[in-house]
This record gives C-alpha cells, sequence and structure tokens, in this order.
C-alpha cells in the first residue's frame, strides 16, 4: 500500500466537512464516556482521591484512613460488582501493608508507586469505555477485559518508566514533551489493537507492530493533530493556571514554587487533558483500523 496515498487520505480529514464531523463525533463520545466511567467508576474514584489526599497530604492525620478505605474498599467492590482487575491493585495494598513494618520498601516511593497505578488504571478503564461496543457497557464489560486492562497499565507503566530514564536536563523541554507525545500516541494506538485480540504476548507484539504503522501512515495528519492540539492546551492551561493562582492569592494559598498543592492541580489538569486525547485518537484509530483494515489485519 502506497504509504503517499495513505498520507494523502489521512490529511482530507481537514476538510472542513470532514473536520467538523470528526470533531463532532469525537465530543459526543467524550460525553458518552465520560458518563459510563462515572456510573461504574465513580466509587473507585472517590477511594482512590481519598487515599492520594490523604498521602500527599499527610499533615491532615489521614493516611491510615486513607489506606484503610482504599485496602477495605477495593475488597468490597471487588467482591460485590467490579471488574477483578481490582483484586491486582489490592495485592499491591495487601503487599505494602505487611512489608511498610518491616521496612523493606521506601515508603514514600511504594506510595507514589500506588497513585501512579491508580491513575493509569482509571486511564485504562476510560479507554475501554471509548471502545465502540455493540453489547451493554456495564460492569459485565469492562470484566471481560480484566487481563487486557493489567497488560495495558502494565505497559503503560513500562512507557512511563522509559521517558523518565530518557529524561535528561541537556534535552530542550520541547524535544522532551514531543517525545512524551508521541509515546503517548503509540500507546494509545497499541492498546486499542490490543483490546480487539486476545490476551496474549503474541498479540501484544502484533498490537506494538500494527500501532507502529497505523503511526506512520497517518503522520502527516497526527503531527497536525498534535500541533493544534498542542496550541489549544497552551491556550487553555495559561487561562486555568492563571484563574487559579489568582483566587489562591485570594485566599492565601501558596501555589509556586512547587508545592504539593500546585503538583496535584498539575496533574489533574494533565488528566483530564489525557481523557479528551484519548476521545480524538481513539476515534482517528477507529476510523482507520475500518479504512485501512488490510493494511493491520490482512494476513
Amino acid at each position: 500500500m502506497n504509504i503517499l496515498s495513505e498520507w494523502k487520505d489521512s490529511l482530507s480529514l481537514l476538510y472542513p466537512a470532514n473536520i467538523k464531523l470528526f470533531l463532532l463525533v469525537t465530543l459526543n463520545t467524550l460525553r458518552q464516556t465520560f458518563v459510563v466511567w462515572i456510573r461504574y467508576y465513580w466509587s473507585f474514584i472517590l477511594l482512590y482521591s481519598v487515599f492520594a489526599v490523604s498521602v500527599l497530604f499527610p499533615e491532615f492525620g489521614l493516611v491510615e484512613l486513607g489506606y484503610g478505605l482504599l485496602f477495605w474498599g477495593t475488597i468490597i467492590l471487588t467482591y460485590q460488582k467490579f471488574s477483578m482487575w481490582l483484586l491486582y491493585y489490592w495485592m499491591l495494598l495487601l503487599l505494602v501493608w505487611f512489608l511498610l513494618p518491616l521496612r523493606l520498601i521506601n515508603v514514600k516511593e511504594f506510595e507514589s508507586f500506588l497513585i501512579t497505578i491508580g491513575l493509569l488504571i482509571l486511564l485504562v478503564e476510560f479507554i475501554i469505555g471509548m471502545r465502540p461496543s455493540v453489547g451493554l457497557k456495564n460492569y459485565e464489560y469492562f470484566d471481560q477485559y480484566a487481563f487486557h486492562s493489567i497488560i495495558s497499565v502494565a505497559l503503560l507503566y513500562g512507557v512511563w518508566q522509559l521517558c523518565g530514564a530518557m529524561y535528561s536536563p541537556n534535552y530542550a523541554g520541547t524535544v522532551f514533551i514531543l517525545l512524551l507525545m508521541v509515546m503517548a500516541v503509540l500507546s494509545m494506538f497499541t492498546i486499542m489493537f490490543f483490546l480487539d485480540g486476545k490476551v496474549s504476548i503474541k498479540n501484544l507484539l502484533c498490537s506494538i507492530y500494527r500501532a507502529l504503522k497505523m503511526f506512520l501512515y497517518n503522520l502527516p495528519f497526527i503531527c497536525l493533530l498534535l500541533l493544534l492540539g498542542s496550541v489549544a492546551f497552551l491556550a487553555i492551561s495559561k487561562l486555568f493556571f492563571g484563574v487559579v493562582i489568582w483566587l489562591a492569592s485570594l485566599v492565601n494559598i501558596a501555589m509556586y514554587p512547587n508545592t504539593v498543592f500546585s503538583d496535584v492541580l498539575i496533574s489533574a489538569f494533565l488528566f483530564c487533558v489525557a481523557l479528551v486525547a484519548i476521545c480524538f485518537f481513539g476515534n482517528l484509530y477507529v476510523k482507520k483500523s475500518q479504512e485501512q483494515y488490510k493494511l493491520y489485519f490482512d494476513k
């Protein structure tokens, strides 16, 4: 298949009628996915938020409460109605529960690990909720992707660690941000391909290969989408944090430099941006995986 013709075809999405339809479909996908995600994961989001706040703000004296709520709450949710992948998260909590008194691990590092894993779990479940499905999206729907979820979370964590290892003060900030965006898009495509197949190492490796092909064969449009998204991100973030800093000054809350409050706010903002990006590139995956089906799945 001619890559130049595929580039030309991908750029046709920029025609006014096509880009308008693409944006409307993406906004509708974002709305529907967010509703499903909140409906079935609000309880875990609440437990996770309490845990994160209790750990990040130990001066409140709620660390033990945060651990307890997340520990027992996860067990109850898993037993009653939640996907079995939560059992994996519960096992992590059980591990830290027994190892902390023995001082075999660094407490802060493990708490940071748990918070990161929790965020990645929510992102993966959002991706699963965003996928087109002829069936009803309920607990059973999410549960059938339990092992897909575990592997996808591990993949995202590995990518995150890889990007962290590749970071260097010698790199220009723009170069590192570009690397993060490329890795994020490739990870998104990989997970989407992986969810469309069985749980196996072969499927995971094939998904990575197909993700690279999708990225390459739609490179011009992806680059433009990232560029426009970056411009919109900078404009919205500047406005958002300008308002937040102004409000924080009114109530005498220190935002900078490097306060925990500012770090939490920035992380929450980036998480919301990630949800929007998932819908954009998820819809691009759905469209191109159908139009270029033989390119990715033809044996």
